[in-house]
């Protein structure tokens, strides 16, 4: 699951460098893997309710 440092992270190197920095790195990863890490984790260990998902 995809963690950013937010806020720390705008001071260093940025959230939009982080994000991509970490998506060229796991380049290899197809794009269903890429999902589970860009979101569909979060939103299932979150447990939003149905029909609250963001």
């Amino acid at each position: 699951m995809f963690a950013s440092d937010f806020p720390p992270v705008a001071a260093r190197e940025g959230y939009r460098n982080a994000l991509l920095g970490l998506r060229d790195h796991l380049s290899y990863l197809n794009q269903d893997d890429l999902q589970w890490v860009f979101g569909r984790t979060a939103l299932e260990v979150c447990r939003f309710p149905e029909g609250r998902r963001p």
